[in-house]
């Protein structure tokens, strides 16, 4: 389909003509402009050998090594361009010329040297894991299990909810009627899963309950008299848990859906991406998030913190959210903040449970465990998207060699440990740990089964391993030690500490070889 889109269908020999015809896709000479038909817009591959074949075709000469997963399909090149070839630099053209073929489509098209490039860009199913993204938090299935699942708006537990529960009972909250019909009368939920059913499954969702809390009853009364399950979705705890909501007693389970990690990407992380866009999928898969982002902080004032009711003076706490981004990864002089944003210190404290109820941001508590030298135990906290950590604090780009950079680094392992702990239900807690004299590390997981520090730095020196050396040394069995930095490849030290390149730590942990 999208070689007849491109008009360079299977069989077509490469244009070499310097002088390509009207409807011709601008590229550099020698490049085929051969594109495989089955291929459609928008295809995910989670095995490589899948989208290697399907983009590459049997053609010997094609370079699919320039192809990875979340491309759509690309200009195959039967060898590369002459070094005085400069390739066209309008995408626009190429779009105008697939436009006038069949309308608008969900593509982003970019010239690259190598030959023309078309990706998946911002469309409907930005945020569909199923689309783009295989995620690794595995629901349920239909009809065994009631759950909370809670995430951070815009993470995708509503495409996550809809692709695993397909034919069950839906309410979505976020619908202006729905949501006036239950909150005038909750017993609506009762009287029409009587009436009607609940869907296929016996499965009922109910995305954004958080809004309506007084559902939950309803729900009770349906698990413990019609056996029924739900799934019961949002983007904020406070309001259900410091409402006197019906928390069901125990009855459902929680589940949290982070943003997208480097496991979910696959070959196609891109570590430069992830910490300057963040790691939401619609941020992520866009060229130019900063508007985005914007809107993102605006909709989480005005709906989140606004429409709940959380604050009283929403100038003050837009303040604050700049203050806070400072302190990313840091830990917080509730003082300081305050003076920041013209608040009370109390009131600055309140206002990071709010981050945290909200899921915007979390405690890392400090490793508690004393056993010879005395420890600090303050906690530090962390954003949930690096992404929004960037804009709040105007950062610009970061590029490896500034501080930025590495306290985007920083956060982004937070978040990659977090994800793979929530993910595979672990039980050990993620903690830092600090002796009082200043020496620390970065992430313990659980006795000490798993450090790591996260260094930023092209060349580990021996003053980066200070922190895990002395961990060892107050916890002998202690297990892996594992440093998370920028250089080319792995190596271990002659005490027994991984030197790992970011890509490398990725693989392992989501391979299971570290935890």
């Amino acid at each position: 389909m999208l070689g007849q889109l491109l008009d360079v269908g299977p069989g077509k020999a490469p244009r070499t003509d310097p002088k390509p015809g009207k409807n011709a896709v601008p590229g550099p000479p020698n490049m085929a402009r051969e594109v495989p038909d089955p291929v459609e817009p928008g295809r995910g591959f989670d095995d490589p050998a899948e989208w290697r074949g399907a983009f590459a075709g049997d053609d010997p000469g094609a370079r699919s090594d320039l192809v990875s997963p979340g491309i759509v399909t690309r200009v195959r090149g039967c060898s590369p361009p002459p070094r005085e070839t400069r390739p066209p630099r309008d995408p626009n053209r190429v779009r105008r010329l697939v436009e006038r073929r069949r309308g608008p489509l969900p593509l982003r098209i970019e010239i690259l040297p190598s030959g023309v490039q078309i990706r998946g860009m911002i469309s409907n199913h930005h945020d569909e894991p199923g689309y783009m993204f295989k995620r690794k938090l595995i629901l349920p299935e239909p009809g065994k299990e009631t759950f909370f699942l809670w995430g951070p708006r815009q993470t995708g537990k509503s495409t996550l909810s809809r692709q695993r529960y397909p034919g069950g009972r839906w309410l979505d909250l976020l619908r202006t009627d729905e949501f006036r019909r239950y909150l005038a009368n909750p017993e609506l939920l009762r009287q029409e899963i009587e009436a009607e059913g609940p869907g296929e499954g016996g499965q009922v969702v109910i995305d954004e309950i958080q809004k309506v809390p007084a559902l939950l009853d309803e729900v009770h009364w349906l698990i413990e008299n019609r056996g029924l399950h739900f799934a019961l979705c949002g983007s904020s705890a406070r309001k259900v848990r410091r409402g006197a909501a019906n928390l069901l007693g125990g009855r459902a389970v929680r589940y949290e859906l982070h943003g997208l990690s480097a496991g979910e990407l696959g070959d196609g992380f891109d570590l430069s991406r992830m910490l300057n866009h963040g790691y939401l999928p619609r941020m992520y898969e866009a060229s130019r998030p900063a508007r985005l982002l914007d809107a993102y902080v605006a909709d989480y004032l005005k709906e989140e913190v606004a429409a709940e009711g959380l604050v009283r003076n929403l100038p003050a706490f837009s303040g604050f959210l700049d203050a806070a981004a400072l302190c990313d990864g840091e830990m917080i002089n509730f003082s300081n903040v305050a003076a920041d944003c013209g608040v009370s210190s109390h009131t600055a404290k309140a206002y990071f449970g709010i981050l945290e109820d909200t899921l915007l941001g979390r405690w890392l508590p400090a490793w508690r465990k004393r056993r010879k030298r005395r420890l600090i135990r303050a906690p530090k906290f962390y954003f949930a998207d690096v992404g929004i950590v960037n804009r709040l604090a105007r950062r610009g780009a970061v590029t490896p060699g500034s501080e930025l950079y590495g306290k985007a680094f920083e956060n982004w392992v937070f978040h990659e440990l977090s994800a793979f702990r929530a993910y595979h239900g672990l039980d050990d807690d993620l903690s830092w740990w600090r002796l009082a004299g200043g020496t620390e590390v970065d992430f313990v997981l659980g006795d000490v089964r798993l450090a790591v520090e996260a260094k930023a730095s092209a060349r580990i020196a021996p003053h980066h391993l200070r922190g895990l050396r002395s961990l060892s040394d107050e916890h002998p069995a202690a297990g892996r030690r594992v440093v998370v930095c920028l250089e080319p490849r792995a190596r271990r030290t002659d005490d027994g500490i991984d030197v790992l390149p970011a890509a490398t730590f990725v693989r392992r942990l989501w391979g299971g070889d570290l935890a």
